[in-house]
């Protein structure tokens, strides 16, 4: 049980490099389901994590040695186009770490990348988790004073 592991251990391990050749899809799962986060693997072979509501989901490139993270929202049917690629090019301007883009007429989705050459520590990958879900989150609250996110 976790509760009965020395805080000195749990820290340790956090902080072990995975080797680059390690590294996969379940390595990565293995390491979020350890933080006690909810994970699946999804019907396009990604791994979903839902935390408080937020989706996110998790894709390992191992010819580019790159970790994604995704989410998507949806815009309002009503939301008008040009209103849509505004919000867009606010977001991309103003939000650092986190890409935004439309690659449908009704979803906004966020993506984050980091590269992983050389291995990662679990305590790595978490933290970008949480850094990609705090800014992504955030930027679709306070960002949208014209609400065209969600739905009607």
């Amino acid at each position: 049980m976790a509760a009965n592991v020395p805080a000195s251990e749990t820290a340790s391990k956090a902080l072990k490099t995975i080797p680059e050749a390690d590294v996969s899809l379940k390595k990565v799962q293995e390491i979020f389901d350890a933080a006690y986060l909810k994970t699946e693997i999804d019907k396009d072979g990604d791994l979903k994590i839902d935390d408080d509501g937020v989706k996110t989901f998790v894709r390992v490139d191992p010819a580019r040695k790159l970790i994604t993270f995704f989410s998507a929202w949806g815009f309002k049917a009503s939301s008008p186009e040009v209103k849509k690629l505004q919000l867009l090019n606010k977001l991309n301007n103003e939000v650092i770490f986190v890409r935004f883009s439309m690659p449908q007429p009704a979803t906004l989705w966020c993506d984050y990348q980091f590269l992983y050459d050389g291995g990662m520590t679990p305590h790595t990958l978490i933290s970008n988790y949480k850094q990609f879900v705090r800014v992504a989150s955030s930027a679709v609250s306070s960002k949208d004073p014209e609400s065209l996110i969600g739905s009607d």
